[in-house]
This record gives C-alpha cells, structure tokens and sequence, in this order.
C-alpha cells in the first residue's frame, strides 16, 4: 500500500476487478528478454492490422504490431476457443528466442504447457484471481502526479509482466526484485511491477524512474482486508465476459529446463 502517513499521498479511487477467466506469466530468455504469456479464451472479434502469418513449431502463429508502440511485438496462437498470447518489446517478431519459446509449446484439449529450453527462467505463472486497484496522488518535484497500482493476492510477479512497451529491467528495491518498464506511448510513463508477501503489484504513471523506485521503497505493509475491501461506496467492479457456449480453459503450466 501506499503510505498515506505523511500527508503527501492522496487516495482518490478504488476498483476491484474480478477474477478473469485467463492465465498469466511470464519468462526470460537467455539474453535477458522477457517473454509475456497469457492464455485467454478466444471470442473471435479482435482486429488485428498488419498480421504477420508463420508455421512454428506445428503452430499457425499470428505476429502483430501495435502501431503507436512499435517495439512491442505481440504473437497470438488460437485452437478452437483458446488463445495463447506471446509477447515482448525490442526484438524481432520471429527471432531465435521467440521461436525456441513457441518449439517449447505443447497443447491438447485439456493442458497448454511451456517446456522450457535450456538457459530460460521462469517468473511465474498464475490463473486470473480477483485484482485489487488504488489511484493516488502524490508529490513529484512539487507536482501532483497520478499513479494506479493493481494488487493480486496470491500470485507471482509474471502475472503483470504479460505485455509491457519496453523490455522489463531487473532492479533491487528494499529488499525485492522488481522490474521497470518505460511506456513508449506515452513518453515519461513509467511501471514498476513486483511481489511482495505473496502478492504481485503493478504502480504506474508519468513519473521518472528514480521517483516510482523511491514511492515502491515508501510502500508499507498492510492487511489485504484494508484494501481488498476499502471503505469506498464508489468503487468501481470490473466483471469480464462469460465463456463462450461450450468453451473451457484448459489447464496451464510452465516447466523450468532442470539443466538452467
């Protein structure tokens, strides 16, 4: 949480989002790239512009890019009603690491599973769990600047590393590894995604760097009943889409290579 004690941060909304029917994680290749995994169901009205088509690993994979954010390369795999999303910034969309990723894919109709090749390492995998959003204010070189930090109780710091607009950079911050991403669509947008006690947190905002890793080192412990349910009755419930008729997802796992 935030730490409201001194005065200079102020709460201004609460949301909370419910559980999602989808997985999230993350992983990074042997040169430091991270790779963003999601699996999600499939509702077969997403447009996508510029498609690049290729046959990987038995796999028809489908490579886009976002135009307002070129550097971020997102790859889709659909069977049936299930998408398996693989993203990352600041590469090519068919490089070697990206497709030694997807040779590693294996999928059926109950099981979607990533074995690792030798030299990747995991961040961790979770199913979608009900999150947990704080908008404050706070001081940055005298001005108010906005920040939102997403809370998921439960879950490993991969769930938030999914699709980010630069590659994540590995810092230490009060005693736990955190990961830094600077926004290429908005210019001076800043994410900071860690874990903390078991749950993963994503702060974000147009602050400089140095400023969101001295406001993650300020952060205090709190019970998850004070923000897992804030005394707010204007919070704001996000509720995904049912499933598809007859659509299930399956289940989802990431093997580390024991050789890494």
């Amino acid at each position: 949480m935030p730490d409201t004690s001194s005065g200079s941060v102020h709460v201004t909304e609460h949301q909370q989002a419910d559980a999602a029917i989808a997985y999230g994680a993350a992983v990074i290749s042997p040169d430091g790239t991270v790779f963003g995994i999601n699996v999600n169901l499939d509702y077969g009205n997403a447009t996508r512009v510029g498609t690049d088509e290729r046959i990987v690993g038995g796999f028809t994979v489908k490579a886009f890019v976002d135009g307002s954010s070129p550097g971020e390369i997102y790859r889709s795999i659909t069977a049936e009603c299930i998408n398996v999303g693989i993203n990352s910034a600041g590469e090519d969309k068919w490089s070697n690491d990206a497709i030694n990723l997807i040779d590693s894919l294996t999928m059926n109709g109950t099981s979607i599973q990533f074995n690792l090749p030798t030299g990747w390492s995991t961040l961790g995998h979770s199913a979608s769990r009900p999150q947990f959003e704080t908008t404050f204010d706070v001081e940055v070189n005298g001005t108010s600047q906005t920040l939102s930090m997403w809370q998921m109780p439960n879950a490993p710091v991969g769930f938030y590393l999914t699709a980010e607009e630069s590659n994540p950079k590995a810092i230490q911050v009060g005693g736990m590894t955190a990961w830094i991403s600077e926004g290429v669509t908005t210019p001076g947008y800043t994410t900071l995604v860690a874990e903390r006690d078991g749950t993963a947190f994503s702060i974000s905002g147009r602050v400089p760097t140095d400023q969101l890793i001295a406001i993650a080192r300020e952060m205090v412990r709190a019970p998850q009943t004070e923000w897992t349910a804030p005394v707010d009755p204007n919070v704001t419930r996000i509720t995904p889409a049912p499933a598809p008729a007859g659509c299930q997802l399956p289940g989802f796992d990431i093997v580390p290579n024991p050789a890494s």
